[in-house]
């Protein structure tokens, strides 16, 4: 409803049914067609010269049409006497000439016409995606609003980038407050939303008001941009060091240091014995190491097969270029229980897939599994303190669990000598290259991922990576 304003006696805009004045007594009064008042609370003072106005009476508002209205049934193909059906994406995408629905002039002028849009109306915005807005320009297809629009048209002397900047800024917050639920749904009822209050000052002061915020919005969007220039910075950076530390060229290199070849019986004397455990079968053990021969060339085999190997880059002297296979203690598969049991869900063992591994610690899983689920199943417990990595989709998610954690079969659990070649493993994984045939593969199969080369660095110098990466992890972190 369109009201009376009046401020020092100036009258503004006129409607039969709601009027707001400003009265001498300084405070706010609604005032309705039956001369009966009722005290308004406003938000805050404002300065001389400016003034409250509702919503409501500072312009029309009209939602579109019910969906029953306007069913795909009634849609026709476009010609020169049809009328266009404007969506919710002409609003979000900014662009009138988006979309290609359109009914007929008859259909049109018999149940239609309220709907229609006039240039400066104001689309905007009432599902899923709330209060996005867009100015109709001056020309544009003759056409109505959807069900999933709201168009307004301000009047008086109302700035219309003014009106929009405190529509998007203050009354989406508001907007927020008096719908139902805990998330913006819908643009509420309008006996709440034309209530909502705006501060109007003169003209002028909305003109320069628009020219400082543009100021600011534009220094805004250098500073994002200057903001995720350095992100990118950050990032490059970090893959930098990783390159130079895998090369062996982050750290000082002492040649006297024992070499990685030490490190890795350490490695065969743990995997032995989870052997003797029963926890590794026999095939696990089988040496595989490239083999640095007279030719200074690198060899490796493959079942019977020996094959000379692409070697990316020298290492240092007492490092070695190894199998990730040789490097991983134990390393276990995952599985899902039958979703048909519900026996077998919301027990007491987390659970977890890709979707949990959204940060370097897995803390917690959307789901669990009950004992049975696990006995019933191929997945296994990944105990606190190890590493769990995806081998679907995405192949750079990788997480120390700090939990104990069951795993589904998009997931591997590896178990390492110590932390210190975990964390250089998980430092270095995202770097690694899984190829096959020529091409990066969406997903890597267990034989692939046990045969990609690393370079396995000493004792002394693991501890010096890993100190030094996250040195620079923790600076790039404060960008």
């Amino acid at each position: 409803m369109n009201s009376l304003i009046i401020s020092h006696k100036k009258l503004i805009y006129r409607d039969i049914i709601e009027i707001d004045i400003y009265a001498p007594d300084n405070l706010h009064y609604e005032k309705f067609a039956d001369g009966s008042l009722k005290k308004v609370e406003v938000p805050y003072e404002l300065p001389a010269g400016w003034e409250w106005c509702n919503l409501g009476s500072i312009g029309s508002y009209r939602k579109g049409p019910f969906g029953s209205a306007l069913k795909k049934s009634i849609f026709v193909p476009k010609s020169e006497t049809s009328i266009k059906v404007y969506e919710q994406k002409n609003a979000i995408q900014k662009d009138e000439t988006l979309g290609s629905y359109y009914i007929t002039k008859e259909y049109f002028e018999e149940n239609m016409t309220s709907f229609e849009l006039f240039p400066n109306e104001i689309l905007v915005s009432c599902a899923g995606t709330i209060g996005e807005t867009f100015v109709m320009p001056k020309m544009f297809e003759r056409g109505i609003i959807n069900q999933a629009l709201m168009k307004m048209k301000i009047f008086g002397e109302i700035n219309l980038d003014y009106f929009l900047n405190y529509f998007d800024a203050i009354l989406k917050e508001s907007s927020k407050e008096n719908s139902k639920g805990t998330a913006l749904k819908n643009i509420p009822p309008f006996i709440i939303f034309k209530k909502f209050f705006v501060p109007i000052p003169p003209l002028a002061e909305q003109e320069r008001i628009i020219e400082a915020t543009n100021q600011y919005l534009n220094l805004i969007d250098k500073i994002e941009s200057e903001q995720k220039d350095l992100q990118n910075l950050s990032t490059q950076l970090k893959k930098k060091v990783l390159d130079i530390a895998m090369q062996g060229k982050l750290v000082p290199q002492d040649p006297n240091d024992e070499p990685a070849s030490v490190l890795l019986e350490k490695i065969r004397a743990e995997k032995q014995k989870l052997f003797e455990e029963g926890k590794l079968k026999k095939k696990d053990l089988e040496e595989i190491t490239p083999v640095n021969a007279e030719d200074n060339a690198y060899y490796g085999k493959f079942g019977r097969k020996i094959e000379k190997l692409k070697i990316p880059y020298d290492i240092p002297n007492n490092w070695n270029w190894v199998y990730l296979k040789e490097i991983i203690s134990l390393n276990v598969g995952g599985g899902t229980p039958s979703k048909s049991n519900p026996d077998f869900w919301n027990g007491s063992i987390p659970w977890a897939s890709v979707k949990d591994l959204q940060t370097g610690k897995l803390i917690s899983t959307a789901d669990s599994i009950s004992p049975e689920g696990l006995k019933n199943s191929s997945s296994n417990i990944v105990p606190k303190g190890n590493v769990v990595i995806a081998t679907r989709m995405s192949l750079d998610k990788v997480a120390v669990t700090e939990i104990n954690v069951a795993i589904n079969q998009d997931l591997r659990g590896l178990f390492f000598l110590n932390n210190e070649l975990r964390d250089y493993f998980i430092r270095i994984y995202p770097r690694l290259n899984f190829e096959s045939t020529g091409t990066t593969v969406k997903g890597i199969s267990l034989p692939v991922f046990n045969a990609t080369l690393l370079p396995l660095p000493t004792e002394k110098s693991l501890v010096k990576i890993n100190y030094v990466t996250a040195q620079i992890d923790e600076l790039c972190s404060q960008i």
